[in-house]
């Protein structure tokens, strides 16, 4: 070899060594830190915090304060509404905080089943670590602390373990694969992986995969458990994950391993917890899901061209493809199918929102990392799938999390906070007659106020709409459908009558006049007057010395 071709063998190696160094991981660390400083949560964080915040002064979930999303959605939270009152921060900066931690809590369990199963070595765990960092903590952007978010830092232990799993085709012993010790099923996978020669497969990985303690893998199923609690259908990529490692297994009963068990139990735990502490889910906020927020869905070609949806297809394809043309890696195969669990979710949900495709996103680009790392030494072919698709999924990662959103500045409205700043008293009441919940969200707590309301927004109202424009329905079903607009009218202007908002905002002019023809709602502008608007949105204000709101309470 030449000195020239000897230094730049040296100088590849270098640059890959870097991958995994620490001080790429502060680094990654930095840049996150610096993008939620200068940005800010989004609406639906905003909301839960809200919601937290209720329930921990003694509101009732479900009923003084409301949502479509089950209590998960808003106890992701309650641990850093409770650190915000001891440390005397706001709820935001605790819970930002909180997912740092949580982020280096799932990266280490991770590791531990990483290392225990012998699953990669030192330099290619370095490198995931770094890879999983600049996913976990960079490319969420203005999804950073959203459910999804949570959810994907939950599972991602239980998809490590279930990669172990597929990467050396474990043996069952009952229900608990030989991954848990049984070191005679283990030696007689070894065997029929090898053949009778001794010599390996074609095709075969041979990582020498150990046998993590039955310990570590309960604890896996504990936190995965917390990824259905979550959302319950997100259960499917947890099963698509163990459905790769059966399938290398040659057995169904890999689908019910230790931690697949565990995590089905704590789910049941978190069902029933449900049940006998927020009752009012079933009979207030399902129904409502059933009937009005479910069928409000986007239509399957709008979904499937989005670009999250787009993104997730194109890199799991590139991903298997370039796989199978590389020589297989089981573990890349695994995470795939996990990200493909994921956004199955994203296009079940059909709404189209960018943190919905989220972990799909991340676990797409992290594939494509596990397998360069495992096919790096493999020369060009390597180099060209770094370049073709590594680099172009970690590149568009974060912006399919719309990160543009916590650059400096930013706001969903543009000038509205300072201009209901500009009208309003300090800490305003706040009540806004929208569909979507970011008109007053984070909108009241940037300004230290309260808001008025027990939903976020008139969401059952905007979801009707949606379905009776994009569907044909029976009679029976239109009654039902506009009787709960009806009823949601009627809740918006009891709380705004009982709570006396000093901001009443309205989300368009058209909105805003069709309110004032309303029965339930045209007697609430009664006290207010219109002074600002910025862009659609205008910014009522209650007069001092205005009489109490009249109108029939329904």
């Amino acid at each position: 070899m030449s000195a020239s071709a000897t230094s730049d063998t040296q100088g590849a190696d270098s640059r890959i060594g870097f991958l995994g160094t620490w001080a790429l991981a502060a680094l990654i660390v930095a840049l996150a830190v610096a993008q939620m400083v200068s940005g800010h949560l989004n609406g639906d964080n905003s909301w839960f915090i809200t919601f937290a915040e209720k329930v921990a002064n003694g509101a009732r979930a479900y009923v003084d304060v409301s949502d479509p999303n089950p209590p998960a959605a808003f106890l992701l939270y309650m641990p850093a509404v409770h650190l915000a009152h001891v440390l005397g921060v706001s709820a935001e900066a605790a819970t930002i905080f909180i997912v740092f931690l949580l982020a280096a809590a799932s990266l280490a369990l991770t590791a531990r089943v990483v290392a225990a199963s012998g699953l990669a070595g030192k330099d290619e765990t370095a490198i995931w670590r770094n890879a999983a960092l600049f996913l976990l903590l960079v490319a969420p952007g203005f999804g950073f602390a959203e459910r999804e978010h949570f959810a994907l830092l939950f599972v991602l232990p239980l998809i490590a373990l279930s990669a172990a799993r597929a990467s050396q085709r474990c043996v069952m012993a009952g229900l608990v694969p030989a991954i848990h010790g049984n070191a005679g099923a283990f030696r007689q996978s070894e065997a029929q992986r090898r053949g009778v020669d001794g010599r390996d497969k074609p095709g075969h990985d041979d990582r020498g995969i150990n046998a993590p303690p039955a310990s570590l893998v309960a604890a896996v199923g504990l936190v995965g458990g917390l990824t259905v609690c979550v959302k319950p259908h997100y259960a499917a990529a947890i099963m698509a994950a163990a459905g790769v490692a059966a399938w290398r297994a040659r057995s169904w009963r890999v689908l019910f391993a230790l931690e697949n068990l565990v995590a089905a139990g704590v789910f049941v735990a978190y069902a029933c917890m449900v049940a006998l502490a927020y009752p009012a889910y079933f009979t207030h906020a399902l129904p409502a899901i059933l009937d009005v927020y479910g069928p409000a869905r986007q239509s399957m070609l709008s979904v499937v061209a989005t670009p999250p949806f787009v993104f997730v297809a194109i890199a799991v394809a590139a991903v298997l493809l370039a796989a199978r043309k590389l020589g297989g890696d089981a573990r890349a195969e695994v995470i795939c199918a996990a990200a493909l669990g994921f956004l199955l979710t994203y296009v079940v949900q059909a709404k189209g929102w960018f943190n919905h495709a989220y972990p799909a996103v991340a676990l797409a680009a992290l594939a494509a990392v596990v397998l360069w790392t495992g096919k790096r030494g493999q020369g060009e072919p390597a180099a060209k799938f770094g370049r073709l698709v590594l680099l172009p999924a970690l590149v568009c990662a974060p912006v399919m999390g719309a990160v543009t959103m916590n650059f400096p500045g930013a706001e969903e409205y543009p000038g509205l906070t300072q201009a209901v700043r500009d009208v309003a008293p300090a800490r305003p009441k706040i009540a806004a007659l929208a569909e979507q919940l970011d008109v007053g969200h984070p909108l009241t707590r940037r300004l230290g106020g309260q808001w008025i309301g027990r939903q976020n927004a008139l969401w059952i109202s905007n979801c009707v709409s949606q379905i009776l424009t994009a569907k044909n329905v029976d009679d029976a079903t239109k009654a039902k459908l506009v009787a709960y607009a009806q009823r949601d009218r009627a809740e918006f202007a009891e709380d705004v009558r009982a709570g006396a908002p000093d901001i009443l905002l309205a989300e368009t002019t058209q909105f805003r006049q069709w309110a004032q023809m309303t029965p339930e709602l045209a007697p609430l502008f009664e006290a207010y007057a219109l002074k600002a608007k910025v862009g659609e949105i205008e910014i009522w204000t209650r007069a001092p010395n205005a009489a109490p709101l009249r109108g029939r309470v329904m």
